[in-house]
């Protein structure tokens, strides 16, 4: 094997890994979607790698369009695995009675409003009350923008946002994803032009600080696979402004069919950095819902052990790999382990050996030089199945040169 091809086997190795230990937020899914029963939803979120799924109901009337379950439902899915849900309130806004039920359901648990996916004006009165409400909750707004059809008038949101500052709002579908170009044709809805940034969306997420984006659906993942040089950039450009959701309805969880999978893939390879990825994955999502992070390692006292979420499967094969590519996601356990098992890590002289055993690792002794070819140094991450400590290579026989 050459040394190229090692590399970017064991590069796309140990981002697998990273992937499998991170927390993954799925801000966007819904129960009974197109007829998909509550267990099938947890298998296909458990597919996907998501660790906290946020669950928007669909109100009284339309389902959302998909036949999506109301307040009640998702508060009953939420209840059984409060481990695994969160939930929006949600209710046709210029109903009567409207915000009485949103109330009701904010003050059940629900951490924010939406869907909000019904025809009115996005600067209707209805949704100054929706706002209103989300106010005094302390709670964020998400809306599905789509032409003609659902939250109309998009160009003149802005107003919406400058009359409530201290709301956050989530921009979802279509019309919003469309409008990160600001050639956009609003009839059209899933563009495949190349982008011209600049769009209503892109200035919306750059001039207001209550205004994030949901990526979700397919009208999310064709906005950046439309035009990937664009999206690189967008997403560094918003990366504290956007949030992972899948919004589909398959039952697999993975491959062609399931649009949020598909998401999921392509934020991790379009960010520019792997902590531009994190934020969109999880951290943004977190941080503007308030929700607590599970926790993802442990320390033992008395024991250099890291014990990592107990669904993480790893590699059952001794494998050796440079942890240049996630050195800086797994920093801090890294000096913890490194201090537990008496090492400096701060220098190039860096090899942090692991075993695998039942989902721990444990932190074993040695230190070693590596060099590679316009690297500055290497740091090596081991992952061996039982609790004997060694550098290999792929093939079992070797470090490195």
């Amino acid at each position: 094997m050459s040394e190229w091809s090692r590399r970017t086997f064991l590069a796309s190795v140990a981002a697998s890994l990273v992937h499998a230990a991170e927390p993954v937020i799925d801000i966007h899914q819904h129960t009974n979607y197109a007829g998909r029963s509550d267990d099938e939803l947890i298998a296909h979120q458990t597919k996907m790698g998501v660790t906290r799924t946020v669950l928007l109901p669909s109100g009284s009337q339309y389902g959302l369009d998909v036949g999506a379950g109301g307040n009640d439902s998702v508060v009953a899915l939420a209840g059984r695995h409060p481990e695994k849900f969160s939930y929006f309130a949600n209710e046709v806004p210029d109903l009567a009675g409207a915000r009485q039920v949103l109330e009701k359901y904010l003050k059940l648990g629900a951490i924010g409003i939406g869907e909000q996916k019904f025809p009115v004006e996005c600067d209707s009165p209805a949704i100054h009350m929706v706002a209103e409400v989300a106010e005094e909750f302390g709670v964020p707004i998400l809306l599905h923008f789509q032409h003609a059809k659902y939250n109309m008038g998009i160009e003149r949101f802005h107003t919406v946002l400058e009359k409530h500052p201290r709301v956050n709002f989530i921009g979802h579908a279509q019309t919003w994803w469309g409008n990160i170009d600001r050639n956009h044709q609003p009839e059209v809805m899933y563009p495949k032009t190349k982008v011209a940034p600049g769009g209503i969306t892109d200035r919306l997420l750059s001039d207001y600080p209550n205004m994030f984006g949901d990526l979700s659906a397919g009208s999310g993942l064709n906005a950046l696979l439309r035009d990937e040089d664009h999206a690189q950039g967008f997403l560094a450009r918003h990366q504290d402004k956007l949030l992972f959701g899948s919004d589909c309805d398959d039952r697999v969880g993975e491959g062609a069919a399931c649009s949020g999978s598909r998401c999921l893939a392509t934020i991790r390879r379009l960010a520019p950095t792997a902590g531009i990825a994190t934020k969109i994955v999880y951290g943004n999502a977190a941080r503007l819902l308030r929700l607590k992070l599970p926790e993802r390692r442990k320390l033992r006292r008395g024991a250099a052990q890291l014990h990592f979420a107990d669904d993480l499967t790893f590699v059952h094969r001794t494998l050796h790999f440079t942890l240049e590519v996630i050195v800086h996601q797994l920093e801090r356990e890294l000096e913890w382990a490194g201090r537990l098992a008496g090492y400096d890590l701060k220098g190039d002289l860096l090899a942090v050996h692991f075993a695998v055993a039942d989902g721990t690792l444990v932190a074993a002794t040695g230190a070693a030089h590596l060099t590679g070819n316009g690297t500055r140094f290497l740091h090596q991450f081991n992952l061996h199945l039982g609790r004997r400590p060694g550098v290999f290579d792929v093939n079992g026989t070797g470090p490195f040169p």
